[in-house]
């Protein structure tokens, strides 16, 4: 019933409410016929041919039916409550004419409300829209809260929720709500198909209950919802999420407000996306940038012109300049600072994956060598855009190679010297030119100490190879560390006499007990005191000392020696290092020696370090760890005959 004229409060109350038309079987008929039909009630008409809405005590009634085109619009029933009453021919006629017009009047108004309604639903879109784009800028959550905020104002509502698809896409998850209970929001989790959200997500549909207590196969937080409409969210064919809004009246929502509110959920769903995707950019960038800024190697981005719009600070570490110098510049400049004018060159080797590559050497003291790759960068078309460049940093593998090249030179050296020493007094021997005793004698222990040598080399050689890879054994026990210091000091006072350099030990009575590998700290206690006695002139002198320090013993090797520069103190330790002075050419070495005693004294938890000064000396500490438990002495072996 969409108007009346003197309505009662049972007509009034059931106004704009649907009602069955099976209810009024007089209108039934009209429609029926589309022709207008008069009746007369009297005590013999059954009640169910009395439509339901008509006034009490009415006697005759006249109907006409409203079409449009032939299409039915509805009906118009007048009704009397005189007995006397009776609706003639021209009672009709004029009723036909009165039809029409209302006919006409209410295309009318239906078509004035629809434009209207549209109207209103164009600008809720458009506003809709301009708020959503507004809200892609802000942050997730905030982006959200406004979603909820403004559906709820499309169709002032009680409460607005928006779910989304967790990553497992099998359960919804609350993540925006406006009007909602806060007890609701913590807990609310659904899975797909469960409940009218649930149900609108796996069915890609809107879900509209009009009365919830005529409905219970849905699952709702609060029994005060009386009417509720879900809208899923749909990207790109693909649900995201869903809307649901409730109201505590029934039928609270209709098909316009449903069909804006698809609307309004497809544009929240774009949203959605284009934030989402604003988001992984911003993280992806910031990736990005914190990958460059850390970056080991240089790197500077140049554009289409050859303007350089990006460096990282490791490329101004490289070449000794600030990025603002650098930033700005053109590569095609004719005066660029002499180390980026190296860099910016054209590069003339190519690489097998297409990359461009060169090395150089960047002018300066020192001399820096970088080798550079370039590849260009192209847009989504193929359409160079720039180029990327990547500046490392190679003097220390330049010098890495070198010092292996002088170590193959060093070595070889040291192999054929006591080869050829051997492979000559054997051949004496074997010619029998030495007929004395004593003679072959004092060949054979050349022999032996060239054969010594030679196996000290190979044995150096495995335990780098052993060193490196990890297979070297350490043996632990508890050991006195002053009987190794004491045999080491023994057994290289010939080699010290033969050196002419005087070699001492000052050691306390006693030390504590260690934990280590007595044949591997001998082997450190060689190299050390070895080396000590090598860089020491004739007439110097070589002094062992060793001495406790709270829970470590420190050894102490000092010699008055030639000393060590400070350029080469920071890399005496390292594999194939040589000190280059002159003065010390004569001084044959692989450069393991001090790189495996690093080692070796590392494996045993210790340090060393050496301190020294040119002119005057040098000295070498190693620190090793007490033993954390007592030893008590063996009891003394009962004498035997």
């Amino acid at each position: 019933i969409r108007t009346h004229k003197d309505n009662p409060d049972r007509v009034w109350r059931t106004l704009n409410e649907p009602m069955p038309l099976a209810q009024d079987a007089i209108g039934q008929q009209v429609l029926k016929t589309m022709r207008p039909l008069a009746v007369r009630v009297d005590e013999s008409t059954p009640p169910d041919a009395r439509p339901p809405w008509a006034e009490p005590g009415w006697k005759s009634l006249l109907a006409f039916p409203l079409l449009a085109q032939g299409q039915k619009l509805g009906l118009v029933e007048v009704f009397d409550r005189n007995p006397r009453r009776n609706f003639t021919v021209e009672d009709i006629q004029l009723g036909r004419a009165l039809a029409a017009q209302a006919t006409v009047a209410v295309e009318q108004v239906e078509l004035f409300q629809q434009t209207r309604q549209r109207l209103t639903e164009v600008s809720t879109l458009f506003t809709l829209s301009q708020q959503i784009i507004a809200s892609s800028a802000l942050r997730h959550e905030e982006l959200l809260e406004s979603i909820v905020t403004i559906m709820r104002q499309i169709v002032d509502c009680r409460a607005c929720v928006l779910f989304l698809l967790d990553e497992s896409k099998e359960y919804l998850e609350i993540k925006a709500a406006s009007g909602l209970k806060t007890q609701w929001k913590k807990s609310a989790r659904l899975a797909v198909g469960e409940g009218a959200a649930g149900q609108a997500v796996a069915q890609k549909r809107t879900i509209y209950i009009p009365d919830t207590t005529k409905d219970p196969s849905f699952i709702f937080f609060d029994t005060s919802i009386r009417s509720l409409i879900v809208v899923p969210m749909i990207f790109q064919g693909e649900v995201i999420g869903a809307i649901n809004l409730d109201d505590t009246r029934p039928n609270a929502f209709d098909e316009s407000q449903e069909r804006l509110l698809a609307i309004a959920a497809n544009q929240a769903a774009i949203a959605i996306n284009n934030a989402n995707l604003l988001r992984r950019a911003i993280s992806e960038e910031q990736r990005t940038r914190a990958i460059i800024q850390h970056m080991a190697d240089g790197l500077l981005l140049i554009n289409r012109t050859g303007e350089i719009v990006r460096v990282n600070p490791a490329l101004g570490v490289i070449l000794n300049m600030h990025p603002s110098e650098i930033i700005g510049r053109n590569i095609h400049e004719k005066h660029l600072p002499p180390r980026l004018a190296a860099i910016c060159a054209p590069l003339t080797e190519k690489k097998r994956t297409g990359l461009l590559t060169q090395e150089v050497e960047l002018p300066g003291a020192p001399p820096t060598i970088v080798r550079t790759f370039a590849t260009a960068v192209t847009d989504e078309n193929g359409q160079p855009i720039g180029e990327v460049r990547v500046v490392h940093d190679v003097t220390q593998e330049r010098e890495l190679e070198r010092m292996k090249d002088d170590f193959v030179s060093v070595v070889s050296h040291e192999l054929r010297t006591p080869l050829f020493s051997i492979q000559g007094f054997v051949r004496l021997m074997l010619e029998d030119e030495v007929p004395d005793p004593q003679t072959r004698r004092e060949f054979l222990t050349i022999i032996e100490r060239q054969a010594n040598q030679l196996a000290e080399m190979v044995s150096n050689l495995l335990d780098v190879s052993k060193l490196a890879s990890g297979t070297l054994s350490i043996e632990k026990k508890p050991i006195q560390l002053i009987d190794v210091i004491n045999q080491t000091v023994l057994k290289l006072q010939g080699f010290a006499r033969n050196e002419k350099v005087t070699l001492a030990s000052e050691l306390p009575a006693s030390l504590p007990l260690i934990m280590g590998d007595a044949q591997r700290l001998e082997q450190v206690m060689t190299n050390i005191i070895g080396n000590a006695i090598k860089f020491t002139p004739a007439g110097g002198r070589v002094t062992v000392t060793a001495q406790r320090q709270d829970d470590h013993i420190l050894i102490a090797i000092t010699d008055t020696g030639i000393g060590i520069a400070p350029k080469d103190l920071e890399r005496i330790f390292t594999k194939f290092y040589q000190v280059e002075e002159h003065k010390t050419r004569t001084v044959q070495g692989s450069g393991l020696g001090l790189h495996i005693s690093k080692r070796l004294i590392e494996s045993h938890g210790g340090k060393i370090w050496a301190e020294s000064e040119l002119g005057k000396g040098s000295t070498f500490y190693i620190q090793l760890n007490v033993a954390d438990f007592d030893v008590q002495p063996l009891p003394a072996r009962p004498e035997t005959d």
